[in-house]
């Protein structure tokens, strides 16, 4: 999951369109126990690409949009380990090469060669790039793949950049604009 707002966050589907399949918990360091900074937001409303095929995992992403937070929007912005990431306006903001780091619960899988990939578990977690200016975009959302790790069957992302004019449809321009951070 990956905030773009104190209020909305990307997603890809996971199979679970009801809000209420979902809870949102904030500085979560272990998912083993819950940690005295967790705090935790209900999700008022799931918005879901209207061309998603749940078959072909085409245009997997969905937005996130939360109830009325149970703390103040500072209590996210003063927390070391909340941070948002912008939305990308243009497919070609990033190429390859260009190192980004994602980030998920499951187990990412690495080589000595340098790939990493993401594995089980990870599905939703962002990957989020750096422009040369040190803001952070999220670039893509992990969706699927097969063989973790194994050279020849890479990691699947929903490229973010893509629905740039879905997403400003749905939360508006003016929250995911370059710098909405």
């Amino acid at each position: 999951m990956c905030m773009i707002t104190v209020q909305f966050y990307i997603v890809i589907l996971l199979l679970r369109p009801k809000p209420e399949a979902y809870r949102i918990k904030f500085s979560l360091w272990s998912k083993l126990s819950k940690q005295d900074t967790t705090d935790l937001a209900l999700v008022e409303k799931v918005i879901i690409h209207h061309k998603y095929n749940p078959t072909t995992y085409q245009n997997d992403i969905a937005l996130l949009q939360l109830e009325k937070l149970p703390y103040t929007e500072k209590c996210i912005h003063d927390n070391p380990a909340i941070a948002p990431a912008c939305v990308p306006w243009s497919e070609y903001q990033f190429k390859p090469g260009d190192e980004c780091m994602i980030s998920g619960w499951g187990r990412q899988a690495g080589s000595l060669d340098g790939s990493v990939d993401t594995c089980q578990g990870d599905s939703g977690g962002p990957l989020v790039c750096e422009d040369a200016l040190g803001v952070a975009y999220a670039w893509g959302i992990v969706s699927w793949g097969e063989k973790c790790g194994v050279a020849g069957y890479p990691g699947v992302y929903t490229k973010v950049a893509y629905y740039y004019d879905w997403i400003s449809m749905h939360i508006g321009k003016s929250k995911i604009s370059r710098y909405n951070v």
